[in-house]
């Protein structure tokens, strides 16, 4: 593995592990329709907060029997699964 794919991993998993949903602005107010809290204007100067907010909730899908079964390895995309 070459230098720069591992700074990427690291990268990769730094943010993942930082990934908390963001308190500026909307304290105790966490959904998962967070995108209209933050403006285009405040996404652009520091994307920080949204980043945050997205890489928690994405993280609350991405588990087992919600966004995937892990005894066959397929996502449910697209399939319906009520």
């Amino acid at each position: 593995m070459r230098l720069h794919e591992k700074f990427g991993h690291v990268l990769t998993w730094t943010t993942l592990v930082n990934a908390l949903p963001s308190t500026s602005g909307h304290i105790n107010q966490l959904s998962c329709r967070f995108a209209h809290q933050h403006s285009q204007k405040q996404i652009l100067h520091d994307p920080t907060a949204f980043i945050n907010d997205m890489l928690y909730w994405e993280g609350k899908f991405h588990q087992n029997n919600i966004s995937y079964n892990s005894n066959n390895g397929i996502s449910y995309d697209g399939t319906n699964i009520d």
